[in-house]
């Protein structure tokens, strides 16, 4: 085993030294639970995303449409010209990405209510306690700014 580490530990310092990440996981489960969240759930509402559009004429909304909606159309654009199979696959194969589906269902589910309720409080409450989490990343003070870059940089 000892020996297994060391080949792993090395090829880990040669994707480093070539600008390559490695993360080494514990477990399937932490891998299946990672790539949910960090493929799966972002392809999943691109394509929803997209699949919402579909009815509407697409030149007519992006002459209305802002910097968040070009960023997101860009966004679900890029996940639509790829091979369906592929999503599928990452979508369907992954027992996390299933379980994750009922949170996605949930908060959908929370955050329609308070709209079509006309429940401004708990709205305001689901946006400042998701910010409150995702404000936890050392990158969120300049996501504003990175946004419009990452646009800027699309053009």
């Amino acid at each position: 085993v000892y020996e297994n580490i060391q080949i792993v530990e090395e090829m880990a310092k040669m994707f480093k030294e070539d600008g390559g990440v490695v993360h080494l996981l514990k477990s399937g489960e932490v891998h299946d639970k990672m790539m949910a969240l960090t493929l799966g759930l972002p392809h999943f509402l691109n394509i929803l995303f997209a699949k919402v559009l579909a009815g509407s004429d697409i030149q007519e909304v992006k002459k209305f449409g802002g910097t968040t909606f070009t960023l997101q159309l860009l966004l679900a654009e890029s996940v639509l010209s790829q091979d369906p199979n592929l999503y599928y696959a990452i979508q369907n194969q992954n027992p996390a990405f299933k379980e994750l589906l009922s949170t996605v269902l949930t908060s959908l589910k929370e955050m329609t209510s308070a709209v079509v309720q006309n429940d401004k409080p708990r709205f305001i409450k689901h946006f400042q306690e998701t910010t409150a989490s995702i404000s936890q990343d050392p990158e969120f003070s300049t996501a504003y700014q990175r946004f419009y870059k990452a646009l800027d940089a699309s053009q």
